[in-house]
């Protein structure tokens, strides 16, 4: 649950705790979801980790590639962002 305390994820904790004590269902219907991100990067349906990692993990970033499109969604530059896009979805699509 510490790993959900930050601005993004802090929302979902009640479900986390519900979800983890059987009293709500994870709504995560995709296997290869689970198989990507596994119990370390995501826990009873709910990402544990920040964007960086989940790039990383999705699309084969390299650690300053995940931080430099973190940086770009966390100052919304949307120039930036289109610039990592095709980059982000053709590594991707490995998965």
């Amino acid at each position: 649950m510490n790993a959900l305390y930050r601005p993004g994820p802090l929302e979902y904790i009640p479900s986390f705790v519900k979800r983890k004590h059987g009293q709500e269902t994870d709504h995560v219907r995709l296997g290869c979801v689970r198989r990507i991100f596994g119990r370390d990067l995501w826990h009873h349906g709910i990402p544990r980790a920040g964007d960086a990692a989940l790039s990383q993990k999705l699309a084969g970033f390299t650690k300053g590639e995940a931080d430099t499109l973190r940086k770009a969604m966390g100052k919304k530059k949307a120039d930036l962002i289109a610039q990592m896009k095709p980059q982000f979805l053709t590594q991707g699509a490995d998965e």
